[in-house]
């Protein structure tokens, strides 16, 4: 592309180091929200669907309460996912020059995946809003013939509107996120930059395929822990208004949370087994044992907080999540890094030469 030769320059050490604490930054932002996007989509469908087959408010208004998790604005979530996307462009761009172009291309066409998902996502949040839907959802107590009278919504074009628009918004999210973990298993591994010249010789390779349900499972425990947050705080409507329903909730997010932790360590381990020799080094596993350690360390109080039925560590846990993903950037960096030692001396070394030939011109004049 065009765009990449015009942005590519050679840059010094101090520059390059600036640019890979940028790009974990972009990573921290980038990964957490996506996932959010992606799993609560997910979840939010499901809910939906099984509300609506079983004709249970109860579900109905689950599905409307986790999308409207990631949901707060448009512009803010457009704006969390573009910015990343574009800084991991630009840093890549300018770390490994020309052995970037794949990479660049493929975050450049996620853009093209990922903003109508968005409009999807909130295309269905805001169908939660239709007034046949809206007066199902926030009914408390009705009859059986009241229920089936506000049920019948779902058989106009405002349900297709309502799980059309979600189940296309999932599968580009879906896309989107393999894409983007492809992208990054390659940007790590420096012995594949010369073989790997489409896009589906990128995505095909058991690292990606680890590396995608590991973040699935990453993300939909940190929904969970997340809708636990949000919806538990003391003296909070949810606590308040319906036990059944507030009963329901805590215990699908408190077995959800866990279950999707529980399988993290095993799939973390693989993912770290399937990481290219030329991107292993001591700092990688020194971030591995650290996030095993968080991982003890929140199985532990999710099963506390099942076992006494009260979710006193839910910020606690919240917290450990967000200190897991800033790790989970680190690993990526820090594989980059290792790997793409040679790149980079190639690029400070060219940036020395350019100087020098600056420095010569300028003392001729």
């Amino acid at each position: 592309m065009e765009i990449l030769e015009s942005i590519i320059h050679p840059q010094s050490f101090q520059r390059i180091e600036l640019l890979s604490y940028l790009t974990t930054l972009a990573y921290m932002i980038l990964l957490p929200y996506l996932g959010l996007l992606l799993s609560a989509t997910l979840l939010s469908s499901l809910f939906n669907s099984r509300g609506k087959s079983s004709k249970n408010i109860h579900f109905i208004k689950l599905a409307k309460d986790v999308i409207s998790i990631p949901t707060f604005n448009l512009i803010a979530s457009l704006g969390l996912i573009l910015f990343p996307l574009f800084a991991l462009m630009f840093t890549y761009a300018q770390l490994i020059q020309e052995s970037s172009q794949l990479v660049f291309d493929n975050l450049f066409y996620l853009i093209f995946l990922i903003i109508p998902a968005i409009f999807l996502i909130y295309i269905y949040k805001n169908s939660f809003a239709l007034k046949g839907i809206a007066k199902l959802v926030n009914k408390t107590k009705e009859t059986d013939t009241d229920q089936e009278k506000g049920f019948a919504i779902y058989k106009t074009w405002e349900f297709k509107l309502l799980t059309n628009s979600s189940l296309l918004a999932f599968f580009l999210l879906l896309v989107s996120s393999y894409i983007l973990l492809a992208g990054i298993s390659l940007i790590s591994d420096s012995s594949r930059w010369e073989t790997i010249t489409s896009l589906s010789d990128m995505l095909w390779n058991e690292s990606t395929l680890i590396s995608f349900l590991f973040f699935l499972s990453v993300s939909l425990a940190l929904t969970s822990v997340l809708a636990l947050y949000l919806y538990f705080k003391p003296d909070s409507y949810h606590e308040k208004s319906d036990r059944k329903y507030s009963d329901l909730m805590k215990k699908f997010f408190l077995n959800t949370a866990i279950i999707f932790v529980i399988v993290q360590p095993l799939l973390y381990a693989l993912d770290v087994m399937s990481v290219p020799s030329v991107a292993l080094s001591n700092s990688l596993f020194g971030i591995s044992i650290g996030v095993l350690t968080l991982l003890l360390i929140i199985v532990s109080l999710l099963y506390h907080m099942i076992k006494e039925n009260e979710l006193k560590y839910r910020g606690v846990v919240l917290f450990l999540f967000i200190g897991l993903f800033a790790l989970l950037a680190m690993k990526v960096q820090v594989g980059f890094n290792t790997s793409s030692q040679l790149q980079i001396q190639e690029v400070i070394k060219a940036h020395d030469v350019h100087a020098t030939e600056i420095k010569e011109q300028l003392d001729l004049k």
